[in-house]
């Protein structure tokens, strides 16, 4: 995905558009399940939703929003330790087995720093999380039902 967030930094750099439809699709295999991906029908409607969410978006807030993006120096582990360690609160940490923003071994790692974590992946989704709601609720219920 940091591929992706260059590529964007790059073309805006140099003065290049990129069309809102365009944005969209490229950010896809990022978002959904390879299974969803292969429905075309869900994919149209998909880019078309997520074009008309931000539409043609230019100029310095775009440039910022991904150059803020690409700038950003990851924290220490040592200092995610730390504070993770430091909450108490019960916490659901759910993670999708097809997302690349957040894979499901970054979130298991710090569901097991967490003083009162619990860890749950859910099998089929993406980063988006909607290819199976069910599982998604199933999943916060026991969680509340438990604390």
């Amino acid at each position: 995905m940091q591929m992706l967030t260059d590529a964007r930094v790059e073309s805006l750099r140099e003065g290049r558009h990129m069309p809102a439809a365009l944005d969209s699709l490229l950010s896809l295999p990022g978002t959904f399940a390879p299974a969803t991906l292969q429905n075309d029908a869900v994919v149209e409607a998909m880019t078309t939703m997520m074009a008309s969410m931000s539409g043609e978006w230019s100029g310095p807030g775009r440039r910022g929003q991904y150059g803020g993006r690409h700038r950003v120096d990851p924290p220490q582990p040592q200092w995610q330790e730390e504070a993770l360690a430091e909450t108490t609160v019960p916490v659901l940490v759910v993670a999708h087995e097809f997302d690349l923003f957040f894979p499901p071994a970054l979130l298991a790692w710090g569901a097991e720093r967490l003083a009162a974590g619990q860890f749950r992946e859910i099998s089929g989704c993406g980063h988006s999380g909607v290819e199976d709601i069910g599982a998604h609720v199933e999943a916060a219920m026991k969680f509340f039902a438990a604390v």
